[in-house]
């Protein structure tokens, strides 16, 4: 698996469906020769059966599909040299998350 910069990115389908779509997805596209499940744990312990995404780039499809499709999905990253996943704030089971920014001054 690459790594993007200083992440590494997961996705964690939520349903049979979702999961079959980003194996074929991925397997199309060449980004990996064959998905498959990683058991990994978040920093409060619970465990996640992710797909290692190769990049970024391969997760953007993925988001963008949502709007189209009926997939649920969890998006994680995880910084080089952590050992646990944490979810990726913007995204939460195929919905974008508002966010507020603070007012700089």
């Amino acid at each position: 698996m690459q790594k993007n910069g200083t992440c590494e990115w997961f996705v964690e389908p939520i349903g049979s469906h979702t999961n079959e779509w980003i194996s074929k997805y991925l397997a199309e596209h060449q980004q990996v020769d064959n998905a498959h499940t990683l058991g990994l744990t978040d920093g409060k312990g619970t465990a996640h059966d992710v797909i290692a995404m190769p990049s970024y780039d391969a997760v953007r499809p993925i988001i963008a599909s949502k709007a189209n499709c009926e997939f649920k999905f969890n998006i994680f990253i995880r910084t080089r040299g952590h050992k646990y996943i944490s979810r990726w704030l913007l995204y939460r089971y195929g919905k974008p998350k508002k966010i507020q920014l603070a007012h700089q001054t």
